[in-house]
């Protein structure tokens, strides 16, 4: 689901000056290029003089005709960080210099690593999760990789709340959790979930009360990963209460969800969400 690019060269390409492009966000490949090569200015923070002149030429303008847009409607993609699970399983084979390796070729942030216990957690954005996947596969021994393409929810304080503005930098906090081994209640959470933004618009509303940036919920079969984005310079602490101040909906809510969550292996008894450190 995210192998696109806006901007490719193929294997061979030599010789190209690629510049002055704006595309919503830096999401290129360079599939074995030959030389000179060069990427200058793209982007989606190129001046408003470039990107408002994007698109046909006025000698291609006839193409417009064939446009598929307006039929089918279709947004334009948005690049998002992506979750991996790494599960060691024999720790005097782990190499965690070679993961940041992996990860420095990979074009990823090295700091974006976060663990509990035996559980490392890669989260950034990523040009091409099946090559990374087949790099850490290869590479690295003594682990399972865990690949969470589900993402099944998301709130983003850019769409779901009246105040639009986000901070510039942020924290991301990391917790995991299984859902209760029942397929119907595992439906039904995933139902709650669907419906939330209609049925349970309070929910939302605490994230907004909090200034929560973004939230987004990954799933692999049973296991969730939960990640909460806050300014940075704040913490969850300080900011999770706003979420339920004067929201019984909101308490409601957490309520209902605790009855399908429950700890994954290596948790205390009556233990469910457990936080990742940031490395």
């Amino acid at each position: 689901p995210t192998h696109w690019f806006y901007l490719y060269t193929d294997e061979g390409s030599s010789n190209i000056v690629i510049k002055n492009n704006y595309t919503p966000s830096k999401k290129y490949l360079q599939n074995e290029n030959g030389p000179n090569v060069i990427y200058e200015n793209n982007g989606p923070t190129v001046h408003d003089s470039i990107r408002f002149q994007a698109g046909l030429t006025k000698d291609f303008l006839s193409f417009k005709k064939y446009s598929t847009v307006a039929t089918v409607n279709q947004p334009i993609n948005e690049q998002y960080r992506e979750l991996t699970e790494l599960i060691v399983t024999d720790e005097k084979l782990f190499d965690l210099n070679m993961l940041k390796q992996i990860m420095l070729k990979s074009n990823m942030d090295t700091t974006a690593i976060y663990q509990w216990n035996n559980h490392y957690v890669l989260y950034d954005f990523v040009t091409d999760i099946a090559v990374l996947h087949g790099r850490l596969k290869s590479k690295l021994q003594g682990v399972e990789v865990k690949a969470y393409h589900d993402r099944y929810y998301q709130f983003a304080k850019w769409k779901h709340c009246a105040d639009t503005a986000v901070a510039k930098e942020w924290t991301h906090i990391l917790l995991t959790a299984n859902l209760v081994n029942d397929t119907a209640k595992q439906n039904l959470y995933l139902k709650y979930h669907n419906e939330q933004f209609i049925k349970w618009p309070e929910v939302s509303k605490g994230f907004c009360n909090a200034n929560f940036q973004e939230l987004v919920m990954f799933r692999n079969g049973r296991q969730l990963m939960l990640v909460i984005s806050i300014p940075k310079g704040t913490t969850l602490d300080e900011l999770n209460p706003n979420t339920t101040k004067d929201n019984p909906r909101m308490n409601e809510w957490n309520r209902i969800m605790s009855q399908f969550q429950t700890g994954i292996e290596g948790t205390k008894k009556g233990e469910s969400w457990v936080f990742l450190v940031k490395l």
